[in-house]
């Protein structure tokens, strides 16, 4: 197993060489312990970012060793983006054959913690979830004819699987199946995991540009848009996409012409192109439903003067404070604008009834590095909401202060509590 064994020493230097009483209670799975710990170090400001990771990583191996059944399967998705700090863990549970073993296989090899030859040994399995383990990694040439057997299998997991591997596979030989995968799946996450596996492998002439446009007519608006960003990529732009990007913008009112319209001015367009992927942009974030709005907001290159000034205006529309808290979050990108966008987002995200609006600025600003919200997202995570509680863990690591969210691993919810271990070892990583 292929970096196993270096995730496990990496994980056992996040651990420490003498554990504390609170990675011992989280190890155990005592949550009271755990509170109890946490709660003076967090008064006195003297929780470190090492010692939050020890106690996350011990809490999140507690939760994977001790969960069963279906529920230890969720635990693994939880786990899945710090997969490589819980090395160890993952390769134990991967030895029982089972749905959440396979998902235990499938984070490792993600991680680039299991060969690819280890997990080819489960291609032909019986059981479809380890079945799409071994899809996955089907990126060799001399797997083509495996890997295109299974872009029909008669599960989605496995299907989906697959399509994942063509795209790092990159094999042309690929493209009839995926076609077909991307206009016939019966399922819709596939038939965008196709698209996307098309856009990845990518065109030799002027057909495939076709071929999409084919796809674009039956296509729902989800679709369209990896559609669109398809025909944006680099060897599909070069054959026929860019004439198909400019027509979709010509005619377009929908979610994928407005990733074409993005895609066009980041590519450079001119003439006429230019101007009629700016005036869709515009238009939209001037006057569309809320969530072509949004979207339009935030594909806009800023640096088109005209789509600034959109944005400004947006920033300063009263009657959709939705709209208004996603263009600020934009105007922070620009540094003329950044410090009136603070001003304006920092008095959206005070305590009052608009607390759904209060809860986006802050997080707005958080990403934008304002300490000034440390203490209103910390009381975010006393709320009886669980999005809430992870929506305050997340804001606070990309503050820079992911240690602040400790006292979320001794959490009622077991969801809360592995998320948000996850969330503090990917910032200890970072």
């Amino acid at each position: 197993m292929r970096n196993v064994i270096g995730g496990a020493v990496a994980a056992l230097l996040i651990a420490g060489c003498g554990a504390s009483s609170g990675v011992r209670a989280a190890r155990s799975g005592d949550r009271t312990a755990v509170a109890a710990y946490v709660a003076p170090l967090h008064q006195k400001g003297r929780l470190t970012g090492d010692e939050a990771a020890r106690l996350a990583r011990a809490t999140l191996e507690h939760e994977l060793s001790d969960a069963k059944g279906d529920e230890a399967a969720e635990r693994i998705t939880d786990a899945r983006p710090c997969a490589y700090e819980l090395s160890g863990a993952l390769a134990a549970r991967m030895k029982v054959h089972d749905d959440a073993g396979a998902a235990a296989a499938m984070a490792l090899y993600e991680a680039g913690s299991l060969s690819g030859a280890a997990a080819r040994e489960s291609a032909a399995d019986a059981l479809a979830a380890w079945r799409s383990v071994g899809a996955r990694a089907l990126v060799r040439s001399a797997d083509g004819d495996l890997r295109r057997t299974l872009l029909t299998d008669g599960s989605a997991i496995v299907r989906r699987a697959a399509m994942r591997a063509s795209g790092d596979a990159g094999d042309a030989r690929d493209l009839p199946a995926l076609l077909s995968a991307a206009r016939l799946d019966p399922e819709l996450v596939a038939r965008s995991a196709a698209v996307r596996a098309i856009a990845r492998i990518g065109a030799a002439d002027d057909s495939l540009a076709n071929a999409l446009r084919d796809l674009w007519v039956s296509a729902d608006e989800a679709l369209r848009e990896d559609l669109a960003s398809a025909y944006a990529s680099p060897s599909i732009e070069r054959r026929g996409g860019a004439e198909a990007l400019r027509a979709l913008v010509a005619s377009g009112h929908g979610p994928g012409d407005l990733t074409a319209a993005a895609a066009l001015l980041r590519r450079g367009a001119a003439g006429d192109a230019r101007s009629l992927a700016i005036g869709l942009l515009s238009r939209t974030i001037d006057a569309a439903s809320r969530r072509h709005r949004s979207l339009a907001i935030a594909v806009a290159p800023l640096d088109v003067a005209d789509l600034f000034e959109a944005v400004l205006r947006a920033s300063k529309q009263e009657s959709d404070t939705d709209v208004r808290i996603s263009a600020l979050a934009r105007l922070l990108e620009v540094p003329a604008s950044r410090a009136a966008a603070i001003l304006e987002l920092e008095a959206l995200a005070q305590p009052g009834d608009a607390i759904a609006f209060a809860r986006r600025a802050r997080a707005a600003l958080a990403g934008a590095g304002q300490l000034s919200v440390q203490a209103w997202l910390e009381a975010d995570l006393g709320s009886d909401d669980a999005s809430v509680r992870l929506g305050a863990a997340d804001s606070l690591a990309a503050l820079g202060r992911a240690e602040r969210a400790a006292r979320l691993l001794s959490d009622a919810d077991v969801r809360v509590r592995s998320r948000a271990a996850c969330t503090m070892l990917l910032a200890a990583r970072r």
